[in-house]
């Protein structure tokens, strides 16, 4: 007798798949469009340069803020726009939990331990960056375009393994994984029944 084969007729299409593709597709089709992107974004962008002046101000460095611009006696400025707030990287953090099938509770914890630390970082990466800038000008570019980002690329890359070892559950064993319990092919000795699944 032939080993039994089991097929997954019919298969549970999860909605969370869709919503998440969803807000992923959405996300895209914004980022194509900047000027929509930026003006969502303006309040965003405006809490997030006040919050960078008060940091300023608190580490004891002069700063002037001129909308989204924040400005040095010496000479030396920056502009925060909508890619400088951190709500990029932090909305791939949202959308990869939204998306590993787990338990409510366990993706809520992920995000709220990973959304805040992505958007803290992005606030230590402003007041450095006004530091380098004033104080070694020469080698901003460098911090701004690689240091940072490969920063940005590591912390992800852990907070993606973090979420896994916290996903990480005793599932119930079954043949059909990730099938629900419904019809089923069997075929045995080349000849296919129908049966349902166990």
């Amino acid at each position: 007798m032939k080993p039994e084969v089991q097929i997954c007729v019919f298969r549970k299409f999860s909605p969370r798949v869709l919503a998440v593709t969803g807000i992923c597709g959405g996300i895209v089709l914004l980022a194509c469009n900047e000027g929509l992107l930026a003006s969502l974004l303006a309040p965003w962008t405006m809490v997030t340069s006040r919050i960078t002046l008060a940091l300023l101000h608190w580490c004891g460095m002069e700063a002037v803020r001129m909308g989204t611009i924040i400005s040095h006696p010496d000479g030396f400025a920056y502009e925060i726009s909508y890619r400088c707030t951190g709500i990029i990287p932090a909305a791939a953090h949202v959308a990869w939990t939204l998306l590993y099938s787990d338990t409510l509770r366990r993706r809520m914890i992920v995000l709220a331990v990973g959304f805040p630390l992505l958007l803290g970082l992005n606030l230590i990466r402003l007041v450095h960056l006004f530091y380098v800038g004033v104080h070694e000008p020469s080698a901003f570019e460098f911090v701004h375009g690689y240091l940072w980002v490969g920063v940005f690329i590591l912390t992800l890359l852990g907070l993606w393994l973090g979420s896994i070892s916290v996903f990480k559950y005793q599932r119930p064993q079954s043949r059909l994984t990730g099938c629900q319990p419904g019809l089923a092919v069997r075929a045995e000795e080349g000849f296919p029944s129908l049966k349902t699944a166990p």
